[in-house]
């Protein structure tokens, strides 16, 4: 019985395949190997049938914000636990999926390419920018999502007037950035109407503040205490200005360090407008580099802060869906000029400033030790949480992400990114192309070397760059 219904499994998701290709892909599935389809059932199930294993997924990097509460949502629909199992602690238990920060070589892992269960889905996930999955295809994209500064829209319209609209600020340049962060920093210690520059067009902020923007203690919550704050996502546009593929991407210091001065000079922005629960945050206050994600978040939920650099995977899972919905992403504005520009560069300074940045909070993939039982266990949540209505649902809800192929847009950011992945105006996540260990290096340098520093000068910056070369150059 348990062969057959494994078999049924794999038909229905042969036929699912051709649903999507079809664009009809809508029905609720019963994917779990052991478990039929209730048309599909011919006989009662058994009065006491046994308990299907549990489904067991390894993390290498620290969970994503929201896998939990993903596992707990495929667990109450589908009557399978999931395990989340940690590097190194799993007690000798083998994993049914392995969730990796970066996308794998081919070795190790099954090449779910040469399974016809996934070809649609390989084919959606290629809309990721910066990733060929045209050869074997070893692991899938965990949802799609977008990087930037994520604001909060009402604010901003409260500040800018009834013209003001998000796309002046998503296409705002550099320095026009720059001077509204400065006038907004300035305008929260001491309100005053004052001009600012938005895409060629001209706006006031108040004389007195708005009611939504009484709590207002800083332009920027920063979550410093998290891994990668400095570093992950946020390194895409610096490689972007010499490369275009994350398994092209080196720490080469004659290409990289122009880039990586701007990036010093965008975090120095950052840093000096910090928003706090009980107030701003200077640098060099011990407060600096202690808030997490889950305290920036209640940050721009009080109206307390205007942006959070943030994935929208790391962010929206601390957020009520209200509070999700008034936020917009605007791209990361660094103050690269001409000489940043590799010879090679594939991006000009316009889209690196006006494109954002669109990657994955990880890659699922198949062990080739999976045994059959297990391997079908895998199939079968991959393809609940790609193909069906509930996953795709829950991954938009629970995590932030887009499934790759398409469905549970969530909130209006994330169709922010799904408009700018269709319009092919995304920025690859380059970051990927180095190890988690060497972007967590380069993040600890700042927050360790930097942070603790009130005042920032220029001469600094050249250290800086030394220090972020040598963490991506040290570690794989």
């Amino acid at each position: 019985m348990y062969k057959n219904s494994k078999k049924q499994s794999r038909l229905l998701a042969a036929a699912l395949a051709g649903c999507l290709l079809a664009g009809c892909a809508g029905q609720r599935l019963a994917l779990l190997p052991g478990s039929l389809p209730p048309e599909s059932a011919g006989t009662p199930a058994p009065a006491e049938a046994p308990a299907p294993q549990s489904l067991c997924i390894l993390s290498e990097a620290p969970w994503p914000a929201g896998l939990d509460a993903l596992l707990r949502t495929y667990s109450a629909g589908q009557g399978a636990e999931a395990v989340l199992l940690e590097a190194g602690g799993g007690k000798g238990a083998e994993p049914d999926l392995v969730l990796l920060p970066r996308r794998p070589a081919a070795e190790g892992y099954i090449d779910l390419s040469q399974d016809p269960l996934f070809t649609v889905l390989i084919q959606s996930a290629a809309a990721l920018p910066g990733q060929d999955l045209s050869g074997p295809c070893p692991a899938l994209p965990l949802g799609f999502g977008g990087y930037g500064y994520l604001g909060n829209q009402e604010l901003l319209e409260a500040l800018l007037g009834e013209e003001f609209e998000p796309g002046l600020l998503q296409r705002a340049s550099s320095a026009e950035w720059t001077g509204l962060i400065q006038a907004l920093g300035g305008w929260i210690e001491r309100p005053a109407e004052q001009p600012v520059t938005l895409a060629g067009e001209t706006f006031f902020l108040p004389a007195e503040k708005p009611a939504i923007a009484q709590n207002l203690t800083g332009v920027f919550a920063v979550p410093a205490a998290e891994p990668c704050a400095f570093a992950g996502s946020a390194l895409s546009p610096v490689l972007c200005t010499a490369f275009a593929d994350p398994g092209e991407v080196t720490a080469d210091r004659e290409l990289l360090a122009g880039p990586l001065g701007s990036l010093w000079s965008a975090f120095r922005l950052e840093t000096g407008w910090m928003a706090g629960a009980d107030g701003p945050i200077s640098r060099g206050d011990g407060r600096a580099a202690a808030q997490t994600m889950r305290d920036v978040a209640g940050l721009l939920a009080s109206g307390q802060a205007v942006f959070c650099r943030a994935f929208t995977g790391q962010l929206l899972p601390y957020l009520s869906g209200e509070d999700a919905a008034r936020l917009v992403l605007i791209p990361l504005k660094y103050p690269f000029d001409e000489t940043d520009l590799g010879p090679n560069a594939a991006f000009t300074l316009e889209q690196l400033a006006n494109q954002p940045v669109v990657g994955t909070a990880g890659w699922l993939a198949i062990p080739e030790s999976a045994g059959e039982d297990a391997r079908a266990r895998a199939e079968g949540f991959l393809l609940w949480l790609f193909a069906s209505d509930e996953g795709r649902q829950a991954l938009a809800d629970t995590m932030g992400l887009l499934g790759i192929a398409g469905g549970g847009t969530g909130s209006p950011v994330l169709r922010e990114v799904a408009d700018a992945l269709g319009a092919g105006r995304a920025l690859p996540d380059l970051a990927e192309g180095f190890g988690y260990g060497a972007q967590l290096l380069a993040s600890e340098a700042l927050v360790r070397d930097w942070l603790p520093q009130a005042g920032w000068n220029p001469y600094q910056r050249a250290g800086y760059v030394e220090a972020v070369l040598a963490a991506l150059a040290g570690a794989g």
